[in-house]
């Protein structure tokens, strides 16, 4: 067997440094930058690499990561008041800011948020997660300042349980959407996608998809915090959704960029390392969710979500942003559309020119 020596550009540079909540000393960054390693091993990689890489080489400005996350943890874990006299209950908010007990002041560039799978799959979470995240941006523009950026992240795939009498359709899809919505319920808050991305196992991005992490956050912190106004960091989403006929739906996106979306026609992978499973991509039908006579707003998994009508026809128009969608069954009354619903979702639709997936 003859091994292929792969060439990679140089991924730790000087001016990238990292501290961990569990020694609040500043270090040179290194592999693995995961985890903070005051409650794990860090052992998987992490975007903020790729993210601080790219700050650094563009403003050239050194950039220090403070990495208090820790995998799996609920909402309540990180906002104070959520589980009074839980021992839990804000813990790790706590952690976080111990790391600027000696320093000279509190005054960051701004914060990277990427949680939300652990309430994603508990009912008691999940549909209140609006509220509780408002919780612990509240908190945390208290301790460095009512108006820092916080760049937050919608969560991908998970290839785990498929029974979706247990929540995790409704309420993965609940939470995604609250994410989704974050630019318009908080000033100065921004959201980057992770729908078009492979996972490396059941549950987390793969090595390659951290990386297109950090470039998406690193995008948006360019523009937004560092004013480079031509840096692209707008993911596509939903403009409009407007019933034609009694068969019709025509779909708006917005941010898609000059030259506008496509459709995806390979796989994305999800489980690599323990079980393959791809998802066949092309197909806009198996994108979207028509549903009618549900409730505006769901409150539970698997209640008043109405009647799903049959998709015979999605077709995206030549203009690059608006899809439509033609259904079996006429519609009345109450139509909700779903995009990227549940999980092993199918997410073909795609931004050309950052191979993004709508929101």
């Amino acid at each position: 067997a003859h091994l292929q020596s792969l060439y990679l550009p140089q991924f730790i540079i000087d001016g990238m440094h990292i501290m961990y909540a569990e020694d609040t000393t500043w270090q040179k960054m290194s592999h693995p930058a995961g985890e903070g390693r005051f409650f794990k091993s860090g052992i998987r990689t992490s975007p903020v690499t790729s993210f601080a890489r790219e700050i650094v080489q563009e403003e050239n400005v050194p950039v220090g990561i403070i990495q208090s996350s820790v995998g799996g943890t609920n909402i309540y874990q990180w906002a104070s008041g959520v589980k009074p006299g839980d021992a839990l209950d804000g813990y790790l908010l706590n952690a976080l800011e111990s790391c600027f007990d000696n320093m000279p002041s509190t005054d960051v560039k701004g914060i990277l948020w990427y949680q939300g799978c652990n309430d994603a799959i508990n009912e008691v979470y999940a549909y209140d997660y609006e509220n509780l995240q408002n919780m612990i941006f509240t908190q945390m523009r208290e301790f460095f300042g009512e108006d820092t950026p916080i760049i937050t992240t919608q969560i991908n795939d998970a290839n785990q349980d498929s029974t979706a009498s247990l929540g995790y359709y409704d309420a993965w899809s609940y939470v995604k959407d609250v994410q989704r919505r974050n630019p318009e319920l908080y000033d100065n808050v921004y959201v980057v996608g992770t729908s078009a991305l492979d996972l490396g196992d059941t549950i987390h991005n793969s090595a390659k998809s951290n990386l297109s992490v950090g470039d998406a956050w690193a995008r948006t912190a360019l523009n937004r915090v560092y004013g480079k106004t031509d840096v692209r960091y707008l993911h596509p989403t939903i403009d409009t959704a407007t019933v034609k006929d009694s068969h019709t739906i025509e779909l708006v996106f917005k941010n898609t960029g000059d030259e506008g979306l496509f459709v995806r026609e390979d796989t994305k992978r999800i489980g690599i390392t323990n079980g393959l499973y791809t998802i066949q991509l092309g197909d806009l039908k198996q994108e979207f969710v028509v549903r009618q006579g549900g409730s505006e707003k769901l409150t539970s998994s698997n209640t008043n979500k109405g009647t799903e009508l049959n998709i015979t026809d999605a077709v995206l128009q030549d203009d690059g942003k608006t899809v439509i969608l033609t259904t079996e069954e006429e519609m009345s009354g109450t139509i909700a559309v779903d995009c990227c619903y549940g999980k092993r979702f199918a997410p073909s639709l795609t931004d050309k020119e950052t191979g993004w997936s709508v929101l």
